[in-house]
């Protein structure tokens, strides 16, 4: 009775461990594992010592999975009764017949697949019973691309396969990402554990296709900039877990325009900037910045735009050009150009701890004809594309007299220019007398140049004398002229009459 129930306690017990109630144990088997590639045949080592015949004995081998017992094979009295074995090893699973005179109670398993891989235990009943455990290993590796690169906003599949392709479904199966607690996803006992998903993940994640193929894959929907890092793709089974990882990339890019567009100082101008992909930027915070300064000209952050953090000169003066913050246009609206609005301008977004970025200058120059709005695209012969320009046209030119003892000087002052024009004496027929002339320029409180110019008579003169002003590369140009009553010159007396008026003469290429 002794022995009844220690043999009834030991097969209750039996992935515990290994029992034997009286004497030496006589079943070896191999203490190290027993490795098998998928699809091959393998032979689990089990020996009666001393070549003890196993014919007179029962023969089980047992496997312990999900908590369970499941018999493979049993051998009782000179047969092997196939009819209680796991569905999946019909046809698979032998013992050596011929061998158990000498003791061979070895189990021979054929197309081995991944799934067989595990704890397996060999038990020989006679009086006693007797049971050893054998391990078997079934080696599988992963492969998986090592860097992806997503558009924002758009679906992705993040690349994992078993090696060989051998079905997954009775293995866990994990994707996370660098920085989380929680799985992105989560296979286990043959179904996705949802209540151990991150939640910025949830409906947005699915494996890609059938595990019974050995996809591994992972599909994210409506990628999104927090998405971007690295991912591990972690496989489990019995006795073995393989992982690989990947480095998810989230292509977003900030483009200003390409065109160039041309305004007067005092109007509204803007400056392009674009998310592309055109995507939301609800959430995320946008800033414009000048070269220079310490505030920014803009910002947008925490859902609002943050009028407090604006710089003092460009309060009340900027804005995004669109309202709506879905359709990635972060464009800037600035008011009243000023000269001192100059400058190189970035616009930036961040989201989730990632910033990207764009500039344009906003340059103050004059080397095209004035217009009177500003369009994206008016001027196509621009030199440079990624550049607004803004001018100023002076004012008229005045001119007086000069008289000094021995000398008189013509002087020519014009005010109001951006940036610096270029000034010359000329003759009435064209032919330039500035190289006797003095240049100044002054700098305004708006930044606009006044410029004067001095120009010594020491020669005879019988016609027009000409104070020319044209900002560089203008079609227009600003003329006074002044005549003198005589064809003789004295210095100390007035021969001049002056005449104070002003023209524009439209040069026509």
């Amino acid at each position: 009775m002794e022995k009844l129930l220690n043999a009834i306690l030991c097969f209750l017990l039996l992935m515990a461990v290994d029992c034997w109630p009286f004497g030496e144990d006589p079943v070896t088997v191999p203490n190290a594992p027993v490795t098998a590639l998928v699809g091959e045949s393998v032979i689990l080592p089990c020996h009666l010592s001393a070549e003890i015949s196993a014919v007179e004995k029962e023969v089980r081998w047992y496997r312990f999975r999900n908590n369970k017992f499941s018999i493979v094979l049993s051998y009782v009295t000179k047969k092997s009764t196939l009819e209680i074995q796991d569905e999946e090893y019909s046809d698979r699973v032998n013992l050596f017949i011929q061998e158990m005179e000498k003791g061979n109670a070895s189990l021979q398993m054929k197309n081995t697949a991944f799934s067989d891989e595990g704890e397996y235990k060999c038990c020989v009943i006679s009086d006693n019973l007797h049971c050893k455990n054998v391990k078997l290993l079934v080696p599988v590796s992963l492969n998986i691309t090592e860097n992806v690169n997503a558009i924002l906003g758009t679906s992705i599949i993040l690349p994992c396969y078993l090696d060989p392709k051998v079905s997954a479904e009775d293995l866990e199966l994990r994707w996370q990402k660098d920085g989380l607690a929680t799985s992105v996803l989560l296979y286990k006992n043959t179904k996705v554990v949802t209540e151990e998903q991150h939640e910025d993940y949830r409906e947005r994640v699915y494996l890609y296709t059938d595990l019974r193929k050995g996809d591994l894959s992972l599909v994210i929907e409506d990628v999104r900039i927090a998405d971007e890092g690295k991912y591990t793709c972690s496989v489990k089974a019995v006795t073995q877990e393989n992982e690989g990882s990947l480095y998810l990339s989230v292509s977003v890019k900030l483009k200003t325009s390409e065109s160039t567009c041309l305004s007067e100082i005092n109007k509204n101008v803007i400056l392009p900037c674009h998310l592309d992909p055109a995507v939301s930027v609800l959430d995320s915070e946008v800033k414009w910045e000048k070269k220079g300064l310490t505030s920014p000209v803009f910002l947008y952050t925490n859902r609002r735009v943050a009028l407090e953090e604006h710089h003092e000169q460009y309060k009340e003066r900027t804005q995004l050009n669109s309202e709506d913050k879905r359709t990635g246009d972060l464009s800037l609206s600035l008011k009243n150009v000023k000269v001192t609005d100059e400058g190189r301008y970035t616009c930036s977004v961040k989201a989730h701890g990632r910033e990207i970025q764009a500039s344009l200058d906003l340059s103050v120059t004059g080397e095209y004809t004035l217009l009177s709005e500003c369009r994206v695209g008016t001027i196509n012969e621009l030199i440079n594309s990624n550049t607004i320009l803004l001018v100023a046209q002076g004012g008229k030119p005045a001119m007086t007299v000069d008289e000094e003892p021995g000398n008189v000087k013509l002087k020519c002052i014009s005010r109001g220019w951006y940036p610096k024009p270029q000034l010359k004496w000329t003759r009435e027929d064209g032919s330039a007398v500035t190289e006797y002339s003095e240049l100044f320029e002054e700098v305004e409180h708006d930044g606009r140049i006044t410029i004067t110019s001095y120009l010594s008579i020491r020669d005879q003169y019988d016609q027009k004398i000409l104070c020319i002003v044209q900002l560089s590369g203008s079609k227009e140009r600003a003329v006074s002229s002044i005549i003198n009553s005589s064809k003789c010159c004295n210095f100390h007396s007035s021969f001049f009459y002056f005449l104070d008026y002003m023209k524009l003469i439209h040069i026509i290429s």
